[in-house]
């Protein structure tokens, strides 16, 4: 349990990187805290309108995390939005999402392309892309 990390510091600290959203940002505390301490829902959705700072908040979520040694376990975390879901048809475009998380993971652990073997690696050789 990270006792030593309550719902206001992980607001304090939401706060000093997001402007405004208070409301937002104080729901997403108590959720983040029950996270780390394991209490309910590991999971964190925001729907809403394009510029409205749902990727800000996660970022700053995710900074949080990456500052405290305490929170290493829950840095692997994945930040996708709507249009890494659906295809220019409007289809789930089910090899973009694994493209976006894959991505991800290699800019998170330094990698600059897909190794030999990965899913993107071989997508081309199985007309996935």
């Amino acid at each position: 349990m990270n006792a030593s990390l309550m719902p206001q510091d992980i607001y304090d600290h939401l706060a000093s990187r997001v402007l405004g959203q208070e409301a937002a940002l104080r729901a997403i505390s108590v959720a983040v805290y029950k996270h780390v301490n394991r209490i309910g829902g590991a999971r964190i959705l925001m729907i809403g309108n394009s510029g409205t700072g749902k990727t800000t908040i996660m970022k700053a979520i995710e900074e949080l995390y990456s500052s405290r040694e305490s929170l290493a376990a829950f840095r692997a975390m994945t930040i996708m939005n709507a249009r890494t879901l659906l295809n220019e048809a409007g289809d789930v475009d089910t090899f973009g999402i694994f493209r976006s998380l894959e991505s991800r993971v290699a800019a998170m652990l330094g990698e600059k392309r897909p190794p030999p073997g990965s899913a993107l690696a071989d997508g081309k050789r199985h007309g996935l892309s």
